[in-house]
């Protein structure tokens, strides 16, 4: 087995490498301005530990797998742009899961210790608001968007 995996964290940026019989571990410091610089860092030290140049193991690898907390860290910490999220009605839920951490945030320390009697739609982002209709079915942009009700089938 050939793998490259590649996690990029806040602070550094984690390659585990397997190549044939060789396991190796490297580490670099996560470059938050371009994060392609901290994966090729910690994937070249992990190059250079098993004695191979990086064109060869790129070009014979038999997969990459990549992962970031960058982008999870920035929803449970609540930093970084307002952001919104389309999801299928029904599945509003999903929404709050954030490793478990979020679906408990605003209720009472009681409640966090028992989340499955928690009532849905108790916790979890307050600017949730359902739209009931298809991102296809939206007029305009922005706030001032309008809903279009679905034509019937079976003509025009």
């Amino acid at each position: 087995m050939k793998r490259i995996s590649v996690d990029i964290g806040g602070t550094f940026t984690d390659c585990f490498f397997v190549w044939n019989d060789k396991h190796i571990e490297a580490k670099a410091l996560t470059t938050h301005h371009n994060l392609a610089l901290g994966f090729n860092e910690a994937l070249d030290l992990a190059c250079s530990r098993a004695d191979l140049d990086r064109e060869e193991v790129l070009s014979g690898v038999d997969s990459v797998r990549y992962a970031t907390t960058l982008g999870t860290n920035a929803l449970i910490e609540r930093k970084g742009p307002r952001v919104g999220a389309l999801v299928t009605h029904g599945f509003e839920d999903t929404i709050p899961l954030s490793r478990g951490r979020g679906y408990g945030e605003g209720l009472d320390p009681s409640m966090q210790q028992n989340l499955p009697a928690a009532a849905p739609g108790t916790a979890g982002p307050p600017q949730a608001h359902p739209i009931g209709a298809r991102a296809g079915q939206l007029h305009g942009q922005g706030r001032g968007a309008t809903r279009r009700e679905p034509r019937p089938s079976g003509g025009a």
